[in-house]
């Protein structure tokens, strides 16, 4: 027999609520009112199933195909932005009569959104109907050839002195853990919020990630500890031997929200602390003084007149939210946005500057093609620091020539040859890369300008050859 909401009332909060859909609504402390609500809420049109040749069928079918062949993550990824696209058109619009300017429309109506945040929406509708295509739902893509907006970019470095006043200003020490560690490796925000004691191999003073838990699944990741992070995971190894290492104050784990809001937090800190530097009034008792007073009546107008306990707030009440949140909007204007991947990036910034070749800071950073795909072999990351002194001595009594690899591809056709100002990457058997150098040599002047590990499997090593000129 199927379920009928009613409203209820729960004694130890003293307030009336519905069941429907499986959440529960507040409806207030009062029958009558509560009961008024109720009927609303039941006069307003249910949820109905869409018809497959919908749009709005073809989006349920990709989030059902989501939930069971991706992460939980990527799934959930998808579905904020599709509801969100939902939510925008006509219900009854089919995929006959769908076009790109239904797309563009619903972008164009959130003006709030950022470069990024555009670009995101249009992928997912995009990735949507090309799954459909791919499955033979549609016969083609109605939006095959939409155009993708640009995407922003995470241009900021994080000077040490602006680090040393996030750490300042961050009071959970669970948070200042995770800013430092991301400071010191440059791992990524996906890898530092899933490493556990299992993923740490102290001898070596890494962080060791198998092939199915990459962000690519693609090889094994590795990620190397200073001193300074290897101390910090010693520690949160003995609190959590058991589950994620970086958690909060409350013992739970961080999750990318949870970080996005700490940074938030740290934001708006930070503009409080440069607003109030150039604040010409003496009166230091009020902090929120950034603000027109109209602005905050006008605002309170607009704010629910309700406590979560479903108790109403007084006029001071939500002048004083009001004046909060426009004082909170004034001051993240002033101040800049960090996040964890402006850490990584200013990591790599920092490998950078201080020498280090670019080929080396992307494999130790664990982009997947560190070199243009067209001519690079795939660059695996070594798991082992050992230094090449003992594989040089095993191999020194072996041949050259006979442990020297193929000819490269774009050494037996001139098509794909490089070209000059390049970089090659190249894997020799030989630690010293002769048997590599001696054929390179015929077709290419240049010089080898790094090395970055010791395959897992193998003697070898990954070289790195700048090419000058281009011979014959």
């Amino acid at each position: 027999m199927p379920h009928f909401p009613k409203p209820f009332f729960k004694k130890g909060r003293g307030v009336w609520y519905v069941e429907i859909d499986r959440k529960q609504v507040n409806l207030g402390p009062n029958r009558d009112e509560a009961f008024r609500r109720y009927h609303q809420l039941m006069a307003q049109p249910q949820a109905k199933h869409v018809a497959a040749d919908s749009v709005l069928g073809v989006v349920d079918a990709f989030l059902e195909w989501c939930s069971k062949h991706r992460s939980p993550d990527t799934y959930r990824w998808y579905r904020d932005r599709l509801q969100e696209f939902a939510r925008h058109i006509d219900p009854t619009l089919t995929v006959a009569q769908f076009r790109p300017y239904h797309v563009q429309q619903w972008v164009d109506a959130r003006e709030g959104w950022a470069d990024g945040s555009r670009r995101n929406a249009v992928r997912v509708v995009k990735r949507a109907f090309k799954w459909a295509e791919e499955q033979g739902y549609v016969d083609r893509s109605p939006v095959a050839h939409m155009k993708k907006p640009k995407g922003g970019k995470r241009e900021i470095i994080v000077s040490q002195d602006e680090f040393n006043e996030i750490l300042s200003l961050a009071p959970d020490r669970g948070f200042r853990d995770l800013v430092v560690v991301t400071w010191e490796t440059g791992c990524r925000p996906q890898e530092s919020l899933i490493v556990e004691a299992r993923h740490v191999d102290l001898v070596n003073q890494r962080w060791v990630f198998q092939q199915s838990e990459e962000k690519s699944r693609t090889s094994m990741r590795v990620v190397y500890l200073t001193d300074v992070a290897l101390e910090i995971v010693k520690r949160l190894m003995l609190a959590c031997p058991e589950g994620p290492l970086f958690r909060n104050s409350e013992g739970q784990p961080w999750t990318a929200d949870s970080v996005n809001c700490a940074f938030t937090r740290i934001q708006v800190r930070m503009g409080r602390r440069m607003l109030k530097a150039t604040s010409k009034t003496k009166d230091k008792r009020r902090k929120l003084l950034h603000v027109d007073e109209k602005d905050v009546a006008a605002l309170a107008a607009t704010m629910s007149r309700e406590n979560r306990n479903g108790r109403p707030k007084s006029d001071a009440r939500l002048r004083h939210e009001a004046r909060k949140r426009l004082t909170n909007k004034a001051a993240m204007a002033v101040a800049p946005r960090y996040s964890l991947y402006a850490l990584r990036h200013t990591w790599m910034n920092r490998l950078l500057t201080s020498g280090v070749d670019a080929l080396t800071v992307a494999i130790l950073a664990g982009h997947r093609e560190p070199i243009p795909s067209s001519w690079s072999m795939t660059v695996r990351m070594s798991p082992s620091r050992r230094s090449s002194r003992d594989t040089n001595r095993q191999m020194a009594s072996k041949s050259e020539l006979a442990r020297s690899p193929p000819l490269p591809n774009w050494a037996k056709t001139s098509r794909s040859r490089p070209v000059s100002g390049s970089t090659l990457m190249c894997k020799c058997m030989l630690p010293n890369g002769v048997g590599w150098r001696r054929r390179i040599e015929g077709m290419t002047s240049g010089s080898f300008t790094g090395r970055a590990g010791q395959p897992p499997d193998s003697a070898g090593c990954w070289l790195a050859w700048r090419v000058d000129s281009v011979m014959g």
